[in-house]
């Protein structure tokens, strides 16, 4: 199976798992979209900028 084109929601993307997903995905070429507290703004909008510089596509937007 490919993701490559897809777009994958991943809640908790900010930190642990869901980052480590968010970043495998992106390198297998899905367009990510980091879902997360608005506590953890910070590092969600950090790791959508680092996916993006290694020539992938991220958006985070904070949820509650």
């Amino acid at each position: 199976m490919t993701v490559k084109g897809k777009r994958i929601l991943i809640t908790g993307g900010a930190g642990g798992l869901g980052s480590g997903m968010a970043k495998l995905l992106a390198k297998e070429g899905a367009v990510i979209f980091i879902l997360d507290l608005p506590c953890a703004e910070i590092a969600g909008k950090q790791l959508a900028s680092d996916i993006e510089a290694e020539g992938g596509r991220a958006y985070f937007k904070p949820i509650d």
